[in-house]
């Protein structure tokens, strides 16, 4: 059994009903230790030399005060250097259930807060079909300050040590980030759909099978979303006929309610049933 964890805000329900599930660009990374790395760039800032492999609208940016190297650096990288098949990639985050009792109640709260849309959203619990289903590849995240070093005249002459490069920027964070305990889920080009919102918006999905999914927790504030005036109306008249409709593609999912125990620093989960 999988213990693959996808925390979410609530606006994922409306395609998860579908049996879909939103995925994202490796381009619009959040975390600002992601693509930490060292190169000839920063270290021609050291000794304030350019050197001539570097585009001219970088260095333009390196001879401009303030220097906004680092941010521009990562852009240029994220737009035109990263190889075509990872320009075509797309991903989810997960993270991987910890063993440690403590640890899973710190993981809990701290996932909850950040990813599960201030307790709004809800958790999904993936099961080991999806781990192992053929359409992607899960990888597990390297949690490490040290930069990766980068060299211009080897990576960039080399694709095939480029692209190994490239995959360890894309599967490395901070040590600061270790509580997430993150998988990324790598899904090839071809597995990936658009899926129009009832906003009118278009967002990546991939396709879940019934099986994908064993197990649902709502956020302990899960019911706020069904206040009046509140964006959820559109999707649902009530908690009950929201999560109804995610059953009819997911029948044999569980669902749960966190409570959260502050005496204990941690939430227990107390099954829910629904009534259609």
């Amino acid at each position: 059994m999988s213990s693959l964890l996808r925390y979410v805000g609530f606006s994922h329900l409306e395609s998860l009903r579908r049996g879909k599930l939103h995925i994202s660009s490796y381009s619009r990374f959040n975390d600002e230790f992601e693509l930490h790395f060292t190169s000839e760039v920063q270290r021609a800032m050291s000794r304030e030399e350019i050197p001539s492999s570097i585009s001219p609208r970088i260095a333009r940016i390196l001879m401009a005060p303030p220097n906004p190297l680092i941010h521009e650096t990562l852009e240029d990288f994220r737009r035109n250097h990263f190889p075509k098949r990872f320009e075509q990639l797309r991903m989810i985050c997960c993270s991987r259930c910890e063993t440690d009792e403590l640890k899973v109640r710190l993981q809990d709260i701290r996932m909850w807060t950040y990813y599960g849309d201030a307790n709004k959203g809800i958790k999904i619990h993936l099961s080991s079909e999806f781990e192992h289903d053929t359409r992607w590849q899960v990888e597990e995240m390297i949690y490490n300050d040290k930069p990766l070093a980068l060299d211009y005249d080897t990576l960039m002459g080399d694709d095939k040590k480029y692209s190994e490069w490239a995959m360890k920027v894309v599967t490395r964070k901070s040590n600061a980030l270790e509580f997430e305990n993150e998988r990324r889920v790598f899904i090839s080009p071809a597995s990936i759909e658009k899926c129009v919102l009832s906003d009118k918006t278009e967002r990546d999905c991939i396709s879940l099978s019934p099986t994908h999914i064993t197990r649902i927790d709502l956020g302990t504030k899960f019911a706020n979303n069904f206040q009046r005036g509140d964006p959820a109306e559109s999707l649902a008249d009530s908690q009950d006929h929201c999560l109804s409709a995610i059953l009819e593609y997911f029948p044999n999912i569980s669902i749960f309610q966190a409570i959260a125990c502050p005496e204990s620093y941690a939430y227990r989960y107390d099954f829910v049933s629904i009534h259609t």
